[in-house]
């Protein structure tokens, strides 16, 4: 057996690591969910509990509008072409601002339901999701 010693000023062998390419792709999904679960649940509020959420009579137009946000940052993300890395800056900024309004309609409804008597098991679930909302948002560092 030969045994050989470690010269003191030789350099480091070069570290071998793995990475996730799919970080923002994951970041996408979470934004989407927790914005798709709160639409949900702000239609259910309205109309299974009889909630009153003003202004959301548009709340089709919302999920189509979030929707096509997520999509349009997906498919930049995992395309190619010209410009790629501006691209997705872009098209993530967009689908933030998108999300970033959300989450402000929603966080003026949870403050509309202070003067309506809600249970308070439907405030934990509420408050739950929309936390979640926020956290899923501070994600991107863009």
């Amino acid at each position: 057996m030969r045994c050989s010693k470690k010269k003191e000023n030789a350099a480091p062998e070069p570290l071998q690591v793995k990475v996730d390419t799919y970080v923002l792709e994951t970041d996408l999904n979470l934004l989407y969910d927790a914005g798709r679960k709160c639409l949900d649940l702000v239609e259910k509020y309205r109309n299974q509990w009889y909630y009153d959420l003003p202004g959301w009579r548009k709340l089709d137009d919302w999920r189509q509008r979030f929707k096509a946000a997520e999509r349009v940052a997906s498919k930049t993300v995992f395309g190619g072409g010209k410009d790629k890395e501006k691209r997705v800056g872009a098209a993530v900024l967009d689908y933030l601002q998108v999300g970033r309004e959300l989450n402000a309609k929603i966080s003026a409804s949870l403050w509309a339901l202070c003067d309506q008597p809600v249970a308070p098991a439907d405030w934990d679930t509420l408050a739950w999701f929309q936390s979640s909302w926020s956290s899923a948002d501070g994600l991107f560092l863009y």
